[in-house]
């Protein structure tokens, strides 16, 4: 551990001096911090208010206010993830000292290839050159061959140009899915409802899909990109990333999550139907006397022909109260011996099987009748 912090400290020290002595070895350490100091205050005269330029010299002012060289090495390792950053952000200085606009051409096309991500599996000819370019159009470069920046700011413009195109075709078919998406979203805002309003008759069961139903709003977030395409492809002449939507080359569009809560939530909505047929219509029909004017025979009927629509408009009408009071009340129960006494006074070694195939006949009407459950036994007289 020792020897790697020596190790990353003396190739921050080599930086500071190649940087600023041209490689020339010198003890003079209070020397090279003065120099820095003077550096940036020549610099902070023609830096302009350009982010990346003001980035950039602020660090270099906390280094060079430092009090010795060892201290400036410990700021320097704090505020910059390498060496190599180090070297090239006192190039940079340099640079600008000599020669503000060429130094400044250059930060603004850095800055430009730098901001735009590009996934090397989906483009992997513009991922290559624009590393490419980013490894050699460096400030160090720069210093030591000026003439050069020509080349490399026309290498920059030639990779601009591919990547808008990638972008704009990109940046469109992921918004086409988003406005898809949106469609879709908006279609199913009946069931959505619907399940949650179910969802709060606890005593029909636990509800259903809630993790998915905050899925779905967060999706209904989602809205398609408002630029035209005449002033996207304008706008990134000078940022890489449209700053209205912020995409980025490799953003995947939401259209397998939106499919999967759509499908989950019409499983929802049709495990709650089965629901209401199992517990909520057999009592009704076994007792019309609970009905809640017309919604009673509206609500059966959306029940049994799976009319989600009609079953929404019939709750969104304050039937909900209702079937909460239903639900509240105990769940009636079939007398099955009842019944089989109607046909069978009277059991007797003669007549028992046809007894046990009458009740098994009775037992499986009551059960198809009340949506495949019921529960047997007397009813309680009231208290």
């Amino acid at each position: 551990m020792t020897s790697d912090f020596l190790a990353r400290s003396r190739q921050f020290q080599d930086a500071l001096t190649e940087a600023l002595t041209d490689g020339a070895k010198t003890d003079a350490d209070a020397g090279v911090l003065a120099s820095l100091a003077q550096l940036l205050t020549r610099t902070r005269t023609v830096s302009g208010d350009h982010p990346h330029v003001i980035e950039a010299l602020e660090a270099l002012d906390s280094i060079g206010a430092s009090s010795d060289v060892g201290t400036a090495l410990s700021e320097a390792a704090a505020l910059f993830e390498s060496p190599q950053l180090f070297r090239e952000a006192l190039y940079f200085a340099r640079c600008l000292d000599r020669d503000a606009a060429s130094a400044l051409d250059l930060i603004n096309a850095r800055g430009y290839v730098a901001r735009a991500l590009v996934p090397v599996a989906a483009y992997p000819d513009l991922a290559s050159t624009q590393v490419s370019w980013l490894d050699t159009a460096t400030f160090a470069r720069l210093w030591q061959e000026s003439p050069g920046l020509t080349s490399m700011l026309e290498s920059a413009d030639l990779w601009r140009r591919a990547y808008i195109p990638a972008y704009q075709s990109a940046h469109t078919a992921y918004n086409d899915a988003v406005a898809a998406i949106t469609q879709d979203i908006d279609a199913q805002q009946t069931q959505v409802e619907l399940l949650e309003n179910l969802n709060h008759l606890r005593k029909l069961g636990p509800p259903l899909m809630e993790l998915e139903l905050v899925k779905f709003h967060e999706l209904e977030q989602s809205f398609a990109c408002p630029a035209n395409a005449e002033h996207l492809v304008e706008a990134l002449q000078s940022d890489p990333i449209c700053a209205e939507c912020g995409f980025r080359l490799g953003n995947i569009s939401p259209t397998g999550d939106a499919q999967r809560v759509i499908h989950a939530i019409e499983r929802g909505l049709g495990m709650q139907q089965l629901r209401l047929s199992q517990r909520v219509v057999p009592r009704l029909t076994a007792n019309p006397s609970r009905r809640a004017g017309d919604n009673f025979d509206r609500f059966i009927q959306a029940v049994q022909g799976d009319d989600t629509a009609e079953l929404a408009r019939v709750l969104d009408e304050g039937f909900l109260g209702f079937l909460d009071d239903l639900l509240d009340a105990p769940e009636p129960r079939i007398n099955l011996v009842e019944r089989l006494s109607r046909e069978h006074p009277e059991l007797t070694t003669d007549n028992l099987d046809a007894a046990v195939e009458s009740f098994r006949r009775i037992a499986a009407d009551e059960v198809a009748r009340n949506g495949g459950r019921v529960r047997i036994g007397v009813e309680e007289e009231p208290a």
